[in-house]
């Protein structure tokens, strides 16, 4: 077993803290970025057991290419992995909130890693999304079966002039686009791999805290505890979506498979609003009586007029054997309700 030295980007994120947990079991070292100290006494805590080989640093301004060099200096970094990422709910601006700080931080890592890395520096994993590949102008596409070797066709000037949804569509291709277009350019030493997850569901490393929930979260609770609040994905065809800790195993394993290098692999699994409502009222009695049952049948019945995906790759080439949704879901669920339990002095 190889042992290698990743820098994580946004170590703190709900994606990041599996890759970590994952990587501390394989042995490996951990250099993590975070943007505050008190996320990085977060990270330390969760990993006790990381000793020295989990390392946090400070890094404010994840656009600011000098603020790396640090870490790869004092690091043997082997690989990156850039799991850092905007995904704001309700945002103020969606070109300073959303759209420039993730093509500005996205070519800031590719920059570090040219300038900083050297020899140790094998490869780059960028965390994009399956929202790239989407064609919005195609609707639920159906018939249409999207792939890593899609793209979503948004401009600059329509991610920053439409909505929170097509804001962040337009941030995670424009800035994949711009890390390409880098490699392409610059011809860095390292490979570059981008793995692009759907919707991430799955248990929490560092717990819930309902009030703070991540996107994906948020979705899910909005069934069993509507809120006047909902997310926008709520109120749009789900069709897609990947367990975390899939996508933190692929990651990993894209560092170390010869084949993977230069690729773009789609994380992801068909699935229909109505197959997490019916999975999701299987869990236990409580979660029956308080999620609508919607219209039992849809899901399948929506097979011919909505698009499929296609995330064999992960399979093929990195032997991601993907988790079912039930299975899924019950851990997530679990926790919700574990945290609601909580916030009313049931526990």
């Amino acid at each position: 077993m190889s042992t290698e030295t990743i820098l994580v980007t946004g170590a703190n994120g709900f994606l990041a803290l599996h890759i970590i947990q994952q990587a501390l079991a394989r042995g490996w070292n951990i250099v993590g970025t975070v943007r505050s100290e008190k996320s990085a006494e977060k990270v330390k805590s969760l990993f006790p057991d990381g000793g020295s080989r989990l390392c946090l640093v400070y890094i404010a301004d994840l656009a600011n290419v000098a603020t790396y060099e640090p870490p790869f200096k004092e690091h043997s970094i082997t690989a990156v992995i850039n799991a850092a990422a905007p995904l704001v709910h309700n945002p103020k601006d969606l070109k300073a909130d959303i759209v420039d700080p993730a093509i500005n931080s996205c070519l800031a890592v590719m920059e570090a890693a040219n300038k900083y890395g050297g020899s140790a520096l094998k490869r780059v994993i960028h965390v994009g999304s399956c929202i790239s590949t989407l064609d919005f102008s195609l609707g639920n596409a159906p018939g249409k079966t999207y792939s890593s070797n899609d793209w979503c066709h948004i401009t600059y000037d329509e991610a920053i002039s439409s909505n929170e949804m097509l804001a962040y569509a337009g941030a995670k291709t424009l800035s994949e686009r711009a890390m390409w277009d880098f490699i392409i350019k610059e011809l860095p030493s390292f490979d570059f791999i981008v793995v692009l997850p759907a919707c991430m569901f799955g248990p929490h490393i560092d717990g819930v805290d309902l009030e703070h929930l991540n996107v994906s979260s948020h979705m899910l609770w909005e069934l069993p505890a509507p809120s006047d609040d909902p997310s926008p994905y709520n109120s749009f065809h789900l069709g897609h979506w990947v367990d975390v800790r899939d996508v933190a195993k692929a990651l990993l394993l894209a560092i170390v498979t010869p084949t993977a290098a230069g690729e773009r692999f789609m994380a992801a699994q068909r699935t229909h609003w109505q197959f997490v409502r019916d999975a999701a009222r299987e869990i236990n009695d409580e979660l029956r009586s308080r999620i609508d049952p919607g219209t039992p049948g849809a899901g399948e019945a929506a097979e011919d007029t909505t698009y499929d995906v296609d995330g064999t790759k992960l399979t093929t080439i990195l032997g991601i054997e993907y988790t079912p949704l039930f299975n899924s879901l019950k851990e997530s669920y679990e926790q919700l309700l574990e945290a609601e339990k909580k916030q009313k002095g049931g526990a």
